[in-house]
């Protein structure tokens, strides 16, 4: 990833349906192993749950997943 100029990433961890995105967390070690620098997660929140809840639930589903 460096070579070709890049040192960070993004990656969806909640879908706007209101759901984990179970690819996140293959997704951000996939790309700590491929040498970012900077790995971090973002989520699409359902404007139709509870906001809370939903943080809750992916930050749950990421137990263990090394980001930020």
């Amino acid at each position: 990833m460096q070579q070709a100029g890049v040192s960070f990433a993004i990656v969806r961890a909640w879908h706007s349906y209101g759901g984990f995105d179970s690819d996140a967390p293959g997704s951000v070690a996939n790309l700590w192993s491929a040498g970012a620098a900077h790995v971090d997660v973002y989520m699409f929140p359902c404007a139709g749950q509870d906001a809370g809840s939903q943080v809750s639930s992916m930050l749950s589903s990421l137990s263990g997943t090394q980001f930020g």
